[in-house]
């Protein structure tokens, strides 16, 4: 027996009932998926939430407070803020440190790190505050620890190329 090939239409038939039960499956699915899109979101901001309460080395207050999410910051400027902790840091070594080191400090004794919370933001403060000099690059220490640095202008004349030397042929 020989088997029949389907014609157009009974192929455009078939399309049609496999889209009709995607449709209806989709119908279905579509609030499902919304509400898992929602579920997940949320999870996500929960875990954020529980992560806050989470500080390596760090445990909560008998009141079940904690202590280190609490804003020290006066109500004085940030760059007092910055200057003062920095000095205190900074007096504490003993010397100089690198401005890697004094931001891993800030963050270890959970002091608020103005800007995006980057060593960066920490020089714009330390660079103008007086009692805190750089005796190096990227090294910040107290005046009485280093001594006064002069300030050192760069120098913008341009270095004069030495006129090229015809090159020797050999023969």
């Amino acid at each position: 027996m020989q088997a029949r090939e389907p014609s157009r239409e009974q192929v455009l038939q078939w399309i049609e009932a496999v889209q009709e039960d995607l449709d209806r499956l989709h119908e279905r699915l579509g609030p499902l998926l919304e509400k898992q899109r929602r579920l997940e979101a949320r999870q996500a901001l929960l875990k954020d939430l529980l992560s806050s309460f989470e500080v390596p080395g760090k445990t909560l207050l008998e009141d079940g407070t904690r202590p280190w999410a609490v804003s020290v910051q006066p109500a004085g400027s940030i760059g007092d803020y910055v200057r003062d902790r920095a000095e205190e840091i900074l007096r504490e070594a003993g010397g100089p440190l690198h401005i890697n080191e004094i931001h891993a400090e800030f963050g270890r004794r959970s002091y608020h790190i103005p800007g995006a919370g980057r060593p960066v933001n920490l020089i714009v403060h330390l660079r103008k505050a007086s009692g805190i000099v750089s005796p190096a690059r990227g090294m910040y220490g107290l005046e009485e620890h280093v001594g006064a640095i002069p300030a050192q202008r760069k120098s913008t004349k341009r270095r004069k190329r030495a006129p090229r030397r015809p090159v020797a042929k050999e023969v």
